[in-house]
């Protein structure tokens, strides 16, 4: 006995009419200009809800919408099937509701709402492009300006890093990028909420591995550059040198001998493996001197550098950063102590937990995630000081356990709330300065609301909130 399409539809429409009026008081309690949105997807729960295949395939027989891609706006998109089936059994179509949504309209809202909250459109693009600044963009509004030209939508202030003067002046130099019949990129600021990370990892050794660029066959196409730089630098960086060379800085640099050097001139040294090496110089001025290299070279702080014009030093090098190798079925224990621990390549993985609340509720059996999900884990025991983890998910070659990476429990209730203190001090901030406030950690409606409540309390109903959910 086949399906009266009709009495079907007629049935499906009721269903998302009766699940309105169940939610009336939630979807009263939404702002008006987001009142639609919230019908329509009441609606498209009920929807979604519901076992539709046979009468999915009725209509598709019948050559009817199967009412798959009707997201945008379900209600008139079911009296629009629904008066199309009528219409095939010769009656009239019903009278639609007043305020049902279309298709259409659904869509031309969700534009509406893109362009009010990431930035209107560009021509060339449908995505927009969100860059969290820099600490450098509080004294560099010229490095904002050529990120603003480069395509960004949305610049992102990270509430964990820098201060409200700083961010102040960040915003400040993204409020002066308008241009070109665009208005300026706005603004998110994101609440860092609460801290749950990995804890610290002993440094490792002060060395720095340049290699050169080498062909399949080994063959290398490219020596390795490094810039050694006369003048102070806190860091190895990839970039600041010329040509895009390695920095390794001298220490307290000889003047005379830098200034005796000469492109072509050799410079030997025995590296952190103890391999000797010969280095060509190709560049000399009073900065510093490029060389060059046609075998991998480890630079170490201290390492002696033998010139044909007196000897030079390396300088301070940072800390190689440390890491451990897990793999599927080894034990990681998450401990309250926040000391740095040795990297170690064996299980059991010791590494310490930010978040001390996770030792009072976690339980066995819970699902724990971290670095964003690179490594999945479920509990196995639980002490006052400890959390042990059996690894489920690390790759097939294993992934690495770090230091500073998030750590999510999904299937733990912890007994924290979503805006920490420090999160409600930067409100009154945010609600002056910010188009977006971006919200970490959310786990349930009643943190969502204590949010909408704070920027309330700041008479900014109109700054936007964007929610991570993990």
């Amino acid at each position: 006995m086949g399906i009266d399409l009709t009495t079907e539809l007629t049935a499906l429409r009721d269903r998302l009419l009766s699940a309105e009026a169940e939610h009336a008081d939630l979807i009263s309690r939404v702002r008006e200009r987001h009142r639609a949105s919230a019908r329509n997807l009441v609606h498209y729960v009920a929807l979604r809800g519901t076992d539709l295949r046979p009468l999915q395939e009725a209509l598709s027989d019948a050559g009817l919408s199967s009412l798959g891609r009707m997201e945008a706006g379900v209600l008139g998109h079911v009296d629009a099937v629904l008066a199309a089936a009528r219409a095939l059994d010769g009656d009239p179509a019903p009278a639609p509701e007043d305020d049902a949504l279309t298709s259409a309209e659904g869509r031309a809202i969700l534009a509406r709402n893109a362009a009010s909250l990431l930035g209107p459109a560009r021509g060339d693009r449908d995505a927009r492009i969100m860059v969290t600044m820099p600490s450098e963009a509080a004294t560099d509004p010229e490095l904002v300006a050529r990120i603003a030209e480069a395509g960004m939508d949305l610049a992102r202030v990270n509430c964990a890093h820098d201060d409200e003067q700083a961010w102040a002046a960040m915003i400040a130099a993204v409020r002066r990028c308008a241009g070109a019949g665009r208005p300026a990129p706005l603004v998110a600021m994101d609440l860092a909420g609460p801290k749950v990370r990995t804890g610290p990892i002993e440094p490792g050794p002060r060395v720095v591995k340049v290699k050169p660029a080498r062909d399949p066959s080994g063959i290398v196409t490219e020596p390795s550059r490094v810039w050694l730089a006369a003048g102070p630098h806190d860091a190895v960086a990839a970039t600041d040198g010329p040509d895009g060379a390695v920095v390794v800085p001298l220490a307290a640099p000889e003047g005379r001998t830098l200034a005796g050097l000469q492109r072509g001139d050799e410079i030997e040294l025995t590296d952190a493996r103890g391999a000797h090496r010969r280095l060509e110089v190709e560049q000399v001025d009073g900065e510093g001197v490029l060389v060059r290299a046609e075998k991998t070279v480890y630079w170490a702080t201290g390492t002696a550098l033998t010139t044909p014009h007196g000897p030079l030093e390396v300088g301070q090098l940072p800390p190689l950063e440390q890491s451990m190798r897990v793999h599927e079925g080894e034990q990681i224990v998450l401990t309250r102590s926040l000391e740095p621990v040795p990297a170690v390549d064996a299980p059991p993985y010791r590494i310490g937990l930010t978040l001390a609340q996770a030792f009072a509720d976690a339980e066995v059996g819970d699902r724990v995630s971290l670095d964003d999900g690179r490594i999945g884990a479920r509990i196995t025991a639980v002490s006052d000081d400890e959390i042990t983890l059996e690894v489920t998910q690390a790759g097939p070659r294993g992934a690495k356990l770090k230091a500073e990476k998030g750590v999510n429990f999904p299937d733990t209730h912890l007994a924290i709330p979503a805006l920490t203190d420090e999160d409600l001090a930067h409100i009154p901030f945010a609600a002056r300065h910010a188009d977006m406030v971006n919200m970490s950690f959310v786990r349930s409606a009643e943190d969502v609301a204590q949010l909408i409540d704070a920027l309330e309390a700041e008479d900014a109903p109109d700054v936007d909130i964007t929610l991570k959910i993990e």
